[in-house]
């Protein structure tokens, strides 16, 4: 991961923890039962990350600006 990745991962947590910018209840749980179908979920720790991006999912699905990066949602 480079720093712009990983500054952008922190700026997501942050506004997630703030609850800055996020979407609907009904958008979140959408995108979170496309993201738990989907082959790039890993799901072996403690906390679902997506493969392809690096991102943690359940902060990366309520935010208002964020994007599959595989187009999914």
């Amino acid at each position: 991961m480079n720093s712009k990745t990983i500054a952008h991962g922190i700026k997501g947590l942050t506004q997630s923890i703030l609850h800055i910018g996020l979407v609907s209840e009904e958008i979140q749980e959408y995108r979170m039962s496309v993201c738990n179908k989907c082959k790039y979920l890993d799901n072996s720790g403690r906390f679902k990350r997506c493969t392809a991006c690096g991102c943690f999912v359940s902060p990366k699905t309520n935010l208002e600006k964020e994007k599959c990066p595989k187009g999914f949602w």
